[in-house]
């Protein structure tokens, strides 16, 4: 390199250090104008309990927080939560204490999130419990500038048994059921049973992807486009967003079929379909294997490897059977699983201690 092109380099890297040092201090700037216009004592913030509940998982807790954005976007205080119950010795005994992450489960500036605790470490069902909300200066641990509280009535009904009375509680698939029912991706029947191995349809597939999905508000068309579906139907908003969704397109006689049972491979197509859209969430890696009882060219070979690679849906194996088994008739019990693996139930943390 030249004497000309080594001035020439070193003019280029001092230029792009004043550029970024520039950048670096309007970015700042800007923050501290914001903080400075925030007064966290008295932006209006609102915090709700939506639940606060004992059954065999634990001490169930969700809540809404509205306002908390601007709070956040300062980068200059750190929100936290705090479980505790209170008692006449020592008044408020913490429990449980988290910070709050940014920009983290906040849609239309309502901050959402669930967390299941370990009932060992509470006050138990019939204590006195205390949330709090409190908003400290992020590098002061201990000075805190606002608290809010609330006070939940805790449901007890399923405190001291199981919430879904005809599962092994310590069989395979017993974590994923309770997940997917707690997630109210998969329900119960009035008697709180769950039918493990009932065997899945067609339209619990599409059911149970649209909740997993969150809902979404559909567009409903002013006549049914299959007249086996009725928008009377109380699934109907989930049979009509699989179908615009391309998650299915129906049978080749123009209906649905949703009470049509469904194998294996059928509920392999659905979930591929669905994790392959733009708006689908969670990871999409995976190590492929081949199912041993599938050939290429053979029917949803594609989808139903995506899901043996997926997936353990067979837990009697360590790692994973070796076989798919493609028209073996789905059950409840699996279907959970596939959700469960698959990252689709996402309002529930995988472990008692873990924030989602």
């Amino acid at each position: 390199m030249s004497i000309f092109s080594s001035r020439r380099a070193l003019f280029k890297g001092a230029a792009a250090l004043t550029v970024a040092g520039a950048l670096g201090a309007h970015h700042a700037g800007e923050q501290s104008a914001q903080a400075a216009t925030l007064d966290v004592k008295t932006t209006p913030l609102t915090f709700k309990v939506t639940e606060a509940s004992f059954d065999i998982s634990g001490f169930n807790l969700s809540y809404e927080i509205t306002g908390l954005q601007a709070v956040l976007d300062t980068g200059l205080y750190t929100p936290y939560i705090e479980a505790g119950y209170y008692t006449k010795e020592k008044g408020f005994r913490q429990f449980y204490f988290f910070s709050l992450e940014p920009k983290k489960r906040i849609e239309n500036d309502v901050y959402i999130r669930h967390h299941i605790i370990n009932r060992d470490i509470t006050g138990g069902p019939n204590a006195n419990y205390g949330i709090r909300l409190s908003l400290r200066p992020r590098r002061e641990q201990y000075t805190i500038l606002r608290t809010l509280e609330v006070r939940p009535t805790i449901d007890t009904e399923f405190a001291w048994a199981p919430f879904i009375v005809d599962i092994d509680m310590d069989g395979e698939y017993a974590p994923d059921i309770y997940r997917s029912c707690k997630a109210k991706v998969l329900l119960l029947d009035k008697d709180r049973c769950f039918h493990p191995q009932r065997a899945v349809t067609r339209g619990d597939l599409m059911d149970a992807i649209y909740r997993s999905a969150r809902s979404p508000k559909v567009k409903l068309p002013a006549r049914s486009p299959f007249p086996d579906l009725s928008p009377k139907d109380e699934r109907y908003a989930a049979y009509i967003w699989a179908y615009q969704n391309g998650l299915t397109s129906g049978w080749s006689d123009g209906k649905m079929h949703p009470e049509a049972v469904a194998s294996r491979a059928t509920m392999a197509a659905f979930f591929y379909r669905y994790k392959h859209l733009p708006s689908s969430t969670g990871t999409r890696w995976y190590n492929p294997t081949t199912p041993a009882d599938m050939k290429p060219g053979s029917p949803f070979f594609v989808e139903c490897s995506w899901l043996h690679s997926s997936v353990n849906i067979d837990t009697s194996y360590y790692y994973k059977s070796k076989d798919f088994r493609p028209t073996k008739i789905a059950t409840r019990e699996e279907l959970a699983r596939v959700l469960s693996m698959l990252d689709m139930l996402d309002t529930i943390p995988n472990s008692p201690y873990l924030d989602d």
